[in-house]
């Protein structure tokens, strides 16, 4: 199965309710990209707007090789739209303003994401299911998908090995200062990439424990019967995460074996060298609704799928849970 042979194969639109009020601080807009990254597209916008990064935020991060829509506020930004086409990149940049408000949007505020995929070359008919495993897929890691491997280097101070494999030039040795000179959003990625490898990793462990299913057992098959699952969330490691707290003990069991594997503790996610950054503990429900689905046969190797899923979890995953 072959999926974003072409970006528009793969369109995702962010719901969100925004509150308008003309008499806010804070202009939202709505911005559509093809073979951007959110970051990438944020620079351009604040290079266009002269603009500080800071004071441009979104409310999720959205894939590069795709169509993608989402919501942005800048403060005290700009009645203006902007259109921009990068016949290089084969990518386009759309921003729509759509009015003021006195709430900046923040990761995580939006509701959810609506996905229209095409899958390519598919070896079967895909099954029509109600949830599947909540993993971070691949795009999480990175193009190199090692993303999570510098997360680590960062939060074990490794700088040096860091920037070589980041690929940056640190004059006098300075790595610190190399590493600072990224956008802190950039940083905080390589970080929750390795959050993000923890929690694939916890999720991997329990539900072989628990269910006898493997990592690649993403339908959930006999479990699509059992509302259970649907309250069971697995901690993400960070800044204030207490294991002692939980109760389950499986569940408890596997996170003090892989953080002893993984030589790290909570307070390893506090970098105080990169200016204090941090990232905290949170959970994650284990598995996720997939919801509104439908499917149409294009041909007998081609489909189109659509469906909703709830804020950060990934449609590439729902997708290759139904071609088990």
């Amino acid at each position: 199965m072959i999926l974003k042979q072409n970006p528009e194969d793969f369109l995702v639109d962010e719901i969100l309710t925004l509150a308008f009020d003309e008499n806010g601080n804070y202009s939202y807009y709505k911005l559509t990209k093809k073979n951007l990254n959110t970051i990438e597209a944020v620079e351009i916008i604040a290079h266009a707007f002269r603009k500080e990064i800071k004071y441009i935020n979104f409310a999720g991060t959205k894939d590069k090789h795709a169509v993608t829509m989402q919501y942005l506020s800048i403060f005290k930004g700009p009645n203006k739209d902007i259109e921009k086409e990068f016949a290089e990149k084969n990518a386009f940049l759309q921003l729509q303003y759509l009015g003021k408000g006195k709430e900046r949007l923040n990761l995580g505020t939006l509701d959810g994401n609506s996905f229209t995929i095409i899958a390519r070359d598919a070896h079967k008919k895909p099954e029509k299911i109600s949830r599947t495993i909540n993993f971070f897929d691949n795009q999480r890691f990175g193009r190199n998908e090692n993303n999570h491997i510098i997360g680590k280097l960062l939060m074990k101070q490794k700088f040096k090995e860091a920037c070589e494999m980041i690929g940056l030039t640190a004059e006098n040795n300075n790595f610190v200062k190399a590493l600072q000179q990224l956008h802190k959003k950039k940083l905080q990625m390589y970080i929750h990439a390795y959050q993000s490898y923890l929690f694939n990793l916890t999720c991997t462990q329990y539900i072989e424990e628990k269910y006898n299913l493997k990592q690649t057992d993403y339908n959930l098959k006999d479990l699509e019967r059992d509302n259970r699952i649907n309250k069971i969330k697995i901690p993400i490691i960070g800044f204030g995460f207490d294991c002692e707290a939980i109760e389950d003990k499986s569940l408890k069991n596997i996170l003090l074996r892989m953080m002893e594997n993984e030589k790290i503790t909570p307070r390893d996610f506090v970098i105080r060298s990169l200016q204090g950054m941090s990232a905290e503990g949170n959970e994650r429900d284990l598995f996720v609704a997939v919801q509104n689905l439908k499917i149409e046969e294009i041909d007998k190797k081609t489909y189109k799928i659509s469906f909703f899923l709830q804020k950060g979890s990934y449609a590439t995953i729902a997708v290759k849970s139904m071609f088990i």
